[in-house]
């Protein structure tokens, strides 16, 4: 693994070097675990990252992270997905997996198109370790995806031309109605996480649909 093309580590505060040599050591000192909260929260989020070891239903631990807002600030190629920014006055909930190895820490992250791995990221890796609220082993360190300051803005700012976008429909497999990517993470959430966790998910950021999506961006 090389670093991408005009790639700059240390962007924002916490930042992860997504470089061979650090993550080598990270491995080795350290047990790696990924907070998700949007497309991860759910197993079938997991699938089709080609990931030795992917997290069932049981491996996915409910915890919050302080200090963070979540929102549609993810931005691919014009489209805008789940991402969060930093706001003190914010908590997001979501879910912790461990991820084992080197190689599925690289395909996870890929698939999730971060600085370090594309020339064009979506988001930045970064260390919330001590941000969690769920007690791990002394030598664990969370890392998540995290957009950076400015995105919060682009991201509002897009709508009025990519309400198409929002309202594209994905398949969840060839024998189920095409729906939303923001209603399939909600019936992913909806079907494995607790009660608590759905009401917390839904007032802390999380979407029910598209149409939400659209609300919440006109009404920004």
């Amino acid at each position: 693994m090389e670093f991408a093309p005009r790639y700059k580590p240390n962007t924002l505060k916490d930042e992860v070097e997504v470089s061979v040599r650090h993550l080598n050591t990270t491995f080795k000192k350290k047990s790696v675990y990924v907070f998700g909260y949007g497309s991860l929260l759910h197993s079938g989020g997991w699938y089709g990252r080609v990931l030795a070891k992917p997290p069932k239903v049981k491996d996915l631990i409910e915890c919050e992270l302080d200090g963070f807002e979540r929102g549609p600030f993810g931005i691919f190629f014009s489209t805008n997905f789940y991402g969060i920014v930093r706001n003190s006055k914010k908590t997001v909930n979501g879910v912790l997996a461990r991820i084992h190895n080197l190689s599925d820490w690289i395909n996870l992250m890929r698939t999730e198109n971060v600085a370090g791995l594309t020339a064009l990221p979506t988001y930045r890796v970064i260390d919330v370790t001590e941000k969690i609220s769920e007690r791990l082993p002394d030598n664990s360190v969370i890392h998540t995806v995290c957009s950076r300051p400015s995105v919060k803005k682009i991201a509002i700012g897009t709508l009025p031309e990519n309400l198409e976008a929002f309202r594209a429909n994905y398949y969840i497999n060839e024998t189920e109605p095409q729906i939303n990517y923001y209603e399939k993470v909600y019936r992913g959430v909806c079907k494995e996480r607790s009660t608590g966790f759905v009401k917390k998910f839904l007032s802390t950021g999380g979407f029910r649909d598209g149409k939400e999506v659209e609300t919440f961006i006109n009404n920004f």
